[in-house]
């Protein structure tokens, strides 16, 4: 099922972990307009099968086998985090993985204390590693890493993490960068682009 919904102008999305006061703020505009493709192509987004909820995240090169919370929006209007940090947490409102759209999974990089959590590692990541979704049916989506890219903390891209596309994507997202004491947070933000290849 196609799940994407248009942003509306200045509509902010926060990202947010609580054990390492990581956030991510997301500023969507609707004044830019997404690029529609051909009735082909759209036909297609009509008549594909919803996938399955995902349930967990595999990466091979990382050993990361984590259970996925899906997670929608708190009363703060921030992106609900994972329970624990060593699960991710998918955002519900958006594509399921597998599906056309891009499908968002948020994880901590560290506990509290500097214990290494479920995204420690993904920094590490290059282009063509594989990352695997096992929906809740049992069925699986395989993904390659495309690219990945940092940004401040307050300057994450809306379009390219959020926004609308033809293809199956996943992003995943993470702290990175200093710990900025004062603030209680991250100076940046990890975004690992992958497509869908199955």
């Amino acid at each position: 099922m196609f799940r994407y919904k248009f942003a509306l102008v200045f509509i902010f999305i926060m990202l947010s972990f609580a054990t390492s006061a990581c956030q991510v703020t997301l500023l969507g505009d609707a004044n830019h307009a997404p690029t529609i493709g051909s009735v082909h192509e759209l036909a297609a987004l009509a008549t594909s099968a919803p996938a399955s909820p995902p349930a967990r995240l595999k990466i091979p090169r990382l050993d990361v086998d984590a259970s996925i919370e899906s997670v929608g929006l708190a009363d703060n209007g921030s992106m609900g985090a994972p329970t624990y940090v060593e699960d991710v947490a998918w955002y519900n409102r958006g594509a399921i993985p597998g599906e056309i759209g891009k499908a968002v999974l948020a994880g901590h990089l560290d506990a509290i204390g500097g214990v290494p959590a479920v995204f420690y590692r993904i920094g590490s990541l290059q282009a063509g590693d594989s990352v695997i979704i096992v929906h809740a049916d049992g069925t699986e989506s395989h993904f390659e890493v495309t690219h990945k890219n940092t940004y401040p903390y307050t300057e994450t891209p809306f379009d390219e993490v959020f926004g609308f596309t033809l293809q199956s994507e996943l992003n995943l997202i993470t702290c990175t960068g200093s710990w900025n004491r004062s603030a209680q947070n991250y100076t940046n933000r990890l975004v690992v682009f992958t497509r869908k290849v199955n």
